[in-house]
């Protein structure tokens, strides 16, 4: 027998407890180059492909649990001559986790950027680094001068890092939620009724200049998105080696409109966009102001040969996240916050540009300026790279695009471990959340939107129940298929509808596998903005052994809906028995 099939509660508890310190402290560098919406904790996932290696029998000689997950998580067994199959493998760290541990693994995309980004990852330690590296700062030099010019208060030339954005009612005021840009020692405020920006170090509830009160946000309660209008911007100087802020001028004015004929992709009416419509954005360009929306293309222009072409793709997908009107500067952290990474496309009140390719030179070190740049995603990309050649990581997955169900059939390979994450009905819907993305590095049109979201495995709608049930028989069916006599198919899944996990579980009471062991385990989170409803995922264990079905509970629970989910284990075993 297998750790995997009896984990006991102290060991889910460390396995817990050690995974969420790991991922909540800094993830490793991979898993840092590009955000996706789900990413599978790799503590988690690590430990349990070495439980499903790991005989019983060397728990019996464990006394401290906490100490056996760490260092089973630094010095995992390896594995040889074995296969992982991941058929909705998303960020890919079922992947990665397979890879480190020996397995050779495959894994298939219905959505084009997570297959982007794996694939960039394998190419990272055989490229010419430096090269990719010059020809980042020859666009990014030439960009800077011909886009992102401004004075410095001192008349001298400078770099824009910021560009303060306010949305404009169809009055033609600017409604302003909060006067204050950035707080510190030295605070800077803007008033909207006499246009100044200055500085102070005493807090200001009043305009000096004119004494208009300040933050009357209630006169705003119900926001009008009519047009954008720059009122501040950030600033560095290298001649005088500093960052100030100051008011915009004519001239900035009309360096930020700047004339573009690009345009991307027609918002269509899906779960999480149709509150890009109901306030007048259509095209996904307008996401974007004019200037980033010229800087991405030129960038992407100026890679044409692979595999720059591709990471070119990365580095500007991953920057979309702080380079966008869905992203606002916190006023008390003094950076860029980026709301689109929330899982949805909210508009800020008060949106922020930030330049793309702000950067300076620190002791020979290329710094961005501003978070969440292309310099800044580049540097993640740097890290991963040396990551993988440090500690001699060979990944070993090749990854497929398309719709699983279409894929797996066409697949004859044996697999000893299946692993998973599939989606999650009716609350996460990752494809909606990616076509900003997709649309602005070109790997989306109406033709493929319209496959993409005929094919995808979601539910939008509860009439459509039964044929979210049938893609996942359609799916999982041919993976059983596929799995070894003796192999293991893990499944995470979690809803805070409780009815839906029976539904999901119901799924596999139809397939040719027996349930074998339900864990819970921590997982993505999820919910509104900063409310996160559900910390722990259930890990489904089933191979092709008839047995009794174990399961442990762990004392790892962050909010009700966690205990929710894990006092239903009982109750979904004896669903699944009937």
């Amino acid at each position: 027998m297998k750790i995997i099939d009896c984990v006991p509660h102290e060991l889910l508890d460390a396995v817990n407890v050690f995974s969420k310190e790991l991922e909540w402290a800094r993830r490793i560098p991979v898993y840092e180059v590009h955000k996706w919406w789900a990413r599978r904790y790799s503590g988690i996932v690590r430990l349990f492909l070495a439980f499903t290696e790991l005989d019983s029998e060397l728990l019996k000689s464990v006394s401290d649990f906490s100490s056996f997950v760490r260092n089973l998580y630094f010095n995992p067994p390896k594995v040889k001559n074995k296969k992982l199959l991941d058929p909705f493998a998303g960020g890919g760290t079922i992947l990665v986790e397979g890879s480190i541990l020996g397995y050779e693994c495959v894994g298939i995309d219905i959505n084009k950027l997570p297959c982007l980004l794996l694939n960039s990852l394998k190419v990272l330690p055989y490229m010419d680094f430096k090269k990719f590296e010059q020809n980042i700062k020859t666009i990014a030099d030439y960009l800077l001068d011909r886009l992102w010019r401004t004075r410095c208060l001192k008349g001298h030339n400078a770099y824009i890092i910021h560009t303060f954005l306010v949305w404009k009612n169809g009055k033609g005021e600017h409604q302003i939620r909060s006067n204050k840009i950035k707080d510190g020692k030295l605070k800077f405020y803007f008033c909207e009724k006499c246009g100044n920006t200055y500085a102070s170090e005493a807090e200001q509830t009043r305009c000096t200049f004119c004494g208009n009160e300040f933050n009357k946000s209630k006169r705003y309660d119900k926001l009008e998105y009519c047009e954008l209008s720059p009122y501040a911007i950030e600033y560095y100087c290298s001649t005088c080696c500093e960052r100030n802020i100051k008011k915009t001028t004519e001239e900035d004015l009309d360096n930020f409109w700047r004339n573009t004929t690009c345009n991307l992709l027609n918002i269509p009416k899906l779960s999480e966009t149709d509150r890009l419509l109901k306030v007048g954005i259509r095209d996904f360009s307008q996401l974007l102001t004019p200037r980033q929306l010229l800087t991405f293309e030129i960038f992407l222009n100026h890679f044409n040969t692979e595999p720059g072409k591709t990471l070119a793709k990365v580095l500007v997908s991953d920057a979309l996240r702080s380079c966008s009107i869905l992203a606002y500067y916190s006023e008390k952290y003094a950076k860029v916050i980026p709301a689109f990474v929330i899982k949805s496309y909210w508009l800020p009140p008060q949106p922020v540009e930030l330049n793309p390719l702000a950067y300076r030179f620190l002791n020979g070190r290329v710094l961005p300026l501003g978070r969440g740049n292309i310099i800044s995603a580049f540097r993640k990309l740097r890290r991963a790279r040396n990551f993988i050649i440090q500690y001699k990581i060979e990944l070993r997955y090749k990854i497929l695009h398309g719709p699983a169900q279409d894929i797996l059939p066409q697949i004859d390979e044996t697999f000893d471990v299946i692993f998973t994450d599939p989606p999650y009905v009716n609350y996460q819907y990752y494809s909606d959340l990616s076509l900003f993305n997709l649309s602005l590095i070109k790997e989306v049109n109406e033709q493929t939107l319209t496959e993409l979201l005929r094919k995808e495995l979601t539910l939008r709608h509860k009439k459509d129940l039964m044929n979210y049930k049938k893609g996942l028989i359609e799916t999982f069916c041919p993976a059983v298929d596929r799995l070894s006599n003796n192999g293991k198919l893990l499944v995470t899944f979690h809803h805070p509808d409780l009815k839906m996990l029976y539904t999901f579980l119901e799924v596999f009471k139809k397939l040719p596998i027996r349930l074998q062991a339900i864990y819970p385990v921590i997982g993505e989170s999820s919910g509104k903005l900063i409310e996160r409803k559900i910390y722990l995922d259930l890990l489904f264990v089933f191979g092709k052994q008839q047995r009794d079905i174990h399961y442990s509970f762990t004392t790892y629970t962050l909010t009700k809906y966690d205990k929710l989910l894990q006092s239903s284990i009982p109750t979904l075993i004896e669903f699944y028995k009937e």
